[in-house]
């Protein structure tokens, strides 16, 4: 009896052995390690890929750009007449103040207060006129603005042409989206009665085209690309991308219209 029990336990035991080394082979089988490895890239999906894999493999996943891993591309999009704002956007917004009583959307207020502190210890001082508007006041701006050209003699198509061209209507102003800052100098209204072209001579305007960047803002209206952006030149006027988008556009010299379309068509 005791041989017997020994032959089994014998048997039992080789048994598990032949089993052990057949799993073992198994799991660093060639063939099953590259599959595995084919079906983490896109460029490898073949006919034979099953379907639940190949919709778990993002789209482009050898594409992300700088903007998608920092977290920014929320801020890449354009606003105007051609793609205006969701008629509740400016309900959405979490605003986070920048300056005084201005805000912008919290995603970019820490961004503005940066670039803000980061020109005064260069000497700069910035003083902001404008940033997030609601579309209630923005509708205020634009009326405002007509009847303001009508009392310096205008008719009211040519005031509302000319206002069209500076102000944007409700919905389509980057500053309903909380992500545009209006920017001039501290003297600035000593010797001037309303923000002009002027704003391109100063040290502010030098200093903010050259870092703003550095911050995810850039020049939003250029100088002679008014049948691009839609807007006459605004040298005062910066909007935030994110950091990375800010930079591929700022070395890019184009305007955002141009780079968007260019990269996203």
């Amino acid at each position: 009896m005791k041989k017997v029990t020994l032959i089994i336990s014998c048997s039992v035991f080789f048994l598990m052995l032949i089993c052990t080394v057949i799993i073992l082979a198994t799991v660093n089988s060639p063939e099953i390690t590259s599959q595995t490895a084919a079906f983490t890239s896109s460029e490898s999906i073949s006919e034979n890929t099953p379907q639940s894999i190949i919709e778990s493999i993002p789209e482009n996943i050898s594409e992300t750009e700088p903007a998608h891993e920092t977290g920014e591309e929320w801020a890449y999009f354009i606003v105007n007449s051609k793609y205006p704002l969701p008629a509740d956007y400016d309900k959405q917004i979490i605003l986070e103040k920048i300056y005084k009583d201005f805000s912008l959307d919290s995603r970019c207020a820490g961004k503005a207060r940066e670039l803000i502190a980061a020109a005064e210890k260069d000497g700069i001082t910035l003083v902001v006129i404008s940033a997030y508007r609601s579309f209630q006041k923005q509708r205020e701006n634009f009326d405002d603005y007509i009847d303001r050209l009508i009392y310096e003699g205008y008719d009211r198509e040519e005031a509302a042409k000319i206002t069209a061209s500076q102000i944007a209507l409700p919905g389509e102003s980057e500053h309903n989206a909380g992500v545009s800052i209006d920017v001039i100098n501290k003297d600035w209204y000593k010797t001037h009665d309303d923000i002009t072209d002027d704003f391109e001579n100063t040290a502010e305007f030098e200093w903010l085209y050259e870092n703003s960047w550095k911050f995810g803002f850039i020049l939003r209206y250029h100088k002679d690309k008014s049948d691009i952006t839609g807007f006459d030149y605004e040298p005062w006027h910066y909007r935030y991308v994110g950091e990375a988008k800010a930079k591929l556009i700022y070395d890019s010299g184009l305007t955002l219209d141009e780079y968007y379309e260019l990269n996203e068509r």
